[in-house]
């Protein structure tokens, strides 16, 4: 329980510029080092009734709000005229097109997804775990 920063280095301020990082060293920021430190020493935990309802609804094949689908979008069939028709052709493969765009999509909310999961399921026995504080170049944290 003394912080956020046992296992994750982070730092203060995440800049943009040489600018901002000069700036940074040349400014007190005795009150804001105090603001994360608050941050990083406030205890969090796992929600387990949440936790079991996500993933039993991952198990179940995900499509719910929050919780991708597993499966991908089926690839368009090519219509019966795909070899004589030009127009038909066209349209079959801007279907396929949005197919490959949405299953990469996918794709990346079920990566997202299941590093969150994992995290959750790493942390979801502890009784508190912390996290790292940091605030951009604007103050926001």
């Amino acid at each position: 329980r003394n912080g956020p920063h046992l296992k994750a280095k982070t730092q203060m301020m995440r800049t943009y510029s040489r600018n901002q990082e000069k700036t940074l060293k040349t400014t007190d920021l005795h009150d804001i080092c105090e603001l994360l430190t608050i941050l990083g020493k406030l205890p969090w935990r796992i929600n387990t009734r949440v936790y079991d309802v996500v993933k039993e609804s991952w198990e179940r094949g995900g499509n719910y709000p929050y919780v991708p689908n597993r499966n991908p979008v089926r690839a368009p069939t090519p219509p019966v005229d795909f070899r004589e028709n030009p127009e038909s052709r066209l349209l079959w493969r801007q279907e396929q097109n949005k197919t490959k765009r949405k299953n990469n999509e996918r794709f990346s909310l079920r990566c997202d997804f299941l590093l969150k999961l994992k995290t959750a399921e790493k942390l979801v026995k502890e009784d508190a775990f912390f996290f790292p504080h940091n605030m951009d170049f604007r103050g926001r944290c």
